[in-house]
C-alpha cells in the first residue's frame, strides 16, 4: 500500500458512513462487511471458482441473512454472476456442484444461527426461533410499517443516495446516461479497455442497481438501508482502474482531493438534513416545553397541572431535554412515530374520557402541513422543519410563481414590479409556514 492509498483509507473512515450510520446501526455494518466480501469472492478468479470459495459463499450470505434478511437482495448480483461465470468458463455441471456446495455451507451456517436464536430467545415450549422469519413476516404487515413511516418508492434513488454518497451519486448517474447513451448511439468510448475491466464495471454497476431497485420497492426507506452499496461504488469510482469509468466528468488529480471533496459536501448535506431539517423543529420545541411546561410547573404557579405531550409524524423526541427526574415527571412524552391520524385521535379522546387526564393540558406536536381539527389551538410553531413522510404541497406555491412570472412579464404598468415583490412575499410567506413544527393544546 503507498502512501495515497494509506491516506485514502484513513479518509474513508472519517466518511459520513462511519461517524453517522456505522457507530449506530451495527447491523447495517456488518451487512457492508459481509457484502464487500462477497464482492471479493464473485471478482477474485481468472478462470473457475474453487470448492472452498462456494463453501464460503455459503456461509457468508447465510450468516448475513441471519444479522439482516435484507441482505439476500445485495447478495442476488454476486452470487447469480460467480454461477454465470463458473457457467460460462467451465460447464453447466460445475455451476450445478457450486450450487450444492453453497447450500451445504449455508445449511451449516443456518443451523448454527438458529441454535444460539433458540437459546438465546429460549422458546417457551422449546421450539426453535429462526429469527430472519418473525423479521419477515412483520415486515410483510403494512401496518407495521406505518408506525416507522412510508416513504415514496424513489425516496432511495432521489434522496437517500445523495445524503450518503453525495457526489458519487452524481458520478454514477451520470455515468450510467452515459452508457445508455453509447449503446442507443452504437459507440463504444471505452473499447481501449480490457475485457477484464469492462466485465469488473459491469459487475459492479449490477451490484448498485438491482440492490437499489430492489430496495425501493419496500414502502419504508431509511437512508442507512441502502449502506453497503457504498462497497461496489468506491470501488468503480474511487480507485479508478484502465476502464476510466469517470471519463471526463470527475477525473481528481488525487485520492486526497477527491475524499476532501466528498467528506466536504456530505457532511454538508448530512448536517443539513438530519440537523436542521429533520430535527431542526425538534430540539427547539423541548427547549420550549422545559421552559414553559416542566420548570414552570415546578417554581409553584399550575402545579397539580401536569402535561400531556403527543409527538405525532416526526422523530423520537430527546427526553432528556426536559430534565425530569424519573419518578416525578410533570411532562409525560408519547411519542407515535408514524401512526395513522385515527389512531391520534382516539388518543386524545382517551385522554378526554380518562378522569384522571381532566386536569391535565395534552399537547400535540406534529408537522404544519398535517391538517388538524378544531380542537387543537395553536400554541407556537418552531423553523425550520422538515417532514419527508409529510412534506410541503408545492403545486400552489409553483403555480403562483408561475402566475407572477405571467403578471411581470405581460405586466404593462408600473406597478407590475411590486406586484411581483408582493407575490414572491406571499410564496416565502407561505413556504416558511408549511416547513414548520407545530405545538398544538387539545381543547375539548
Amino acid at each position: 500500500m503507498n502512501g495515497k492509498d494509506a491516506i485514502g483509507c484513513l479518509m474513508t473512515t472519517a466518511t459520513t458512513y462511519t461517524i453517522i450510520v456505522f457507530c449506530r446501526t451495527f447491523s447495517n455494518f456488518l451487512e457492508m462487511i459481509f457484502f464487500a466480501w462477497l464482492i471479493i469472492l464473485a471478482t477474485a478468479p481468472n478462470t473457475s471458482y474453487r470448492s472452498r470459495t462456494w463453501l464460503l459463499t455459503g456461509l457468508i450470505v447465510t450468516t448475513a441473512f441471519f444479522i439482516r434478511p435484507t441482505f439476500l437482495i445485495f447478495a442476488f448480483w454476486p452470487v447469480i454472476s460467480m454461477l454465470y461465470h463458473q457457467a460460462r468458463k467451465a460447464n453447466l455441471q460445475s455451476s450445478i456442484y457450486g450450487s450444492i456446495l453453497m447450500a451445504i455451507g449455508g445449511l451449516s451456517a443456518a443451523a448454527v444461527m438458529i441454535m444460539i436464536d433458540s437459546w438465546y430467545y429460549g422458546m417457551p415450549g422449546g421450539g426453535f426461533v429462526i429469527s430472519p422469519l418473525c423479521f419477515i413476516l412483520y415486515n410483510l404487515n403494512t401496518s407495521n410499517l406505518d408506525h416507522h413511516g412510508i416513504h415514496p418508492r424513489v425516496t432511495h434513488g432521489l434522496i437517500n443516495m445523495f445524503l450518503l454518497f453525495g457526489p458519487l451519486t452524481v458520478a454514477l448517474y451520470y455515468q450510467t446516461l452515459r452508457d445508455i447513451m453509447d449503446y442507443l448511439l452504437k459507440t463504444n468510448e471505452n473499447s481501449h479497455s480490457t475485457q477484464t475491466d469492462t466485465s469488473i464495471r459491469q459487475f459492479l454497476i449490477g451490484c448498485i442497481y438491482t440492490s437499489l431497485a430492489a430496495l425501493s420497492w419496500f414502502p419504508h426507506q431509511e437512508p442507512r438501508f441502502i449502506l453497503p452499496i457504498v462497497v461496489p461504488l468506491l470501488i468503480l469510482f474511487v480507485k479508478p482502474y484502465d476502464v476510466n469509468v469517470l471519463n471526463s466528468f470527475v477525473e481528481a488529480p488525487c485520492l486526497l482531493g477527491y475524499y476532501n471533496i466528498t467528506d466536504s459536501v456530505n457532511v454538508r448535506i448530512n448536517i443539513l438534513n438530519n440537523q436542521i431539517l429533520l430535527l431542526g423543529g425538534i430540539y427547539p420545541c423541548m427547549q420550549y416545553l422545559h421552559d414553559h411546561y416542566s420548570r414552570l410547573n415546578r417554581d409553584g404557579n399550575d402545579i397539580s397541572l401536569s402535561t400531556n405531550v403527543v409527538f405525532f409524524h416526526t422523530y423520537m423526541p430527546p427526553k432528556f431535554m426536559l430534565a425530569q427526574p424519573r419518578d416525578d415527571q410533570i411532562v409525560k412524552i408519547y411519542d407515535l412515530a408514524g401512526r395513522d391520524m385515527d389512531f391520534m385521535s382516539e388518543i386524545f379522546l382517551s385522554f378526554a374520557r380518562d378522569g384522571q387526564n381532566v386536569q391535565k393540558r395534552n399537547l400535540l406536536v406534529a408537522p404544519t402541513t398535517i391538517p388538524v381539527s378544531a380542537h387543537f389551538k395553536s400554541v407556537k410553531s418552531f423553523f425550520p422543519h422538515w417532514s419527508s413522510e409529510d412534506p410541503p404541497n408545492f403545486l400552489p406555491l409553483s403555480t403562483l410563481i408561475y402566475d407572477s412570472i405571467l403578471t411581470v412579464v405581460g405586466g404593462q404598468t408600473s406597478n407590475s414590479f411590486n406586484d411581483l415583490l408582493n407575490r414572491t412575499r406571499i410564496v416565502f410567506t407561505k413556504l416558511r409556514h408549511e416547513l414548520t413544527l407545530s405545538l398544538y393544546e387539545y381543547i375539548t
